[in-house]
């Protein structure tokens, strides 16, 4: 998390799913307001991100 990578992101945090921890950024009511941050961090060089639904820190599926 310390990485310079992260440095300009929007709230990164990271969370362990099936043994691989996989990082995000930001936080969001709404999902265009996501996508929006997903067309930024693809950007950034982020070619892979995706829009995820975390709920008490577990991924849950999008609705």
């Amino acid at each position: 998390m310390n990485s310079e990578k992260f440095k300009n992101i929007e709230k990164p945090g990271e969370y362990m799913d099936k043994g691989i921890y996989k990082y995000t950024a930001g936080e969001f009511a709404n999902q265009n307001d996501a996508k929006e941050l997903q067309t930024i961090l693809r950007k950034k060089g982020f070619k892979d991100a995706f829009v995820i639904s975390m709920q008490d820190n577990k991924r849950i599926p999008l609705k």
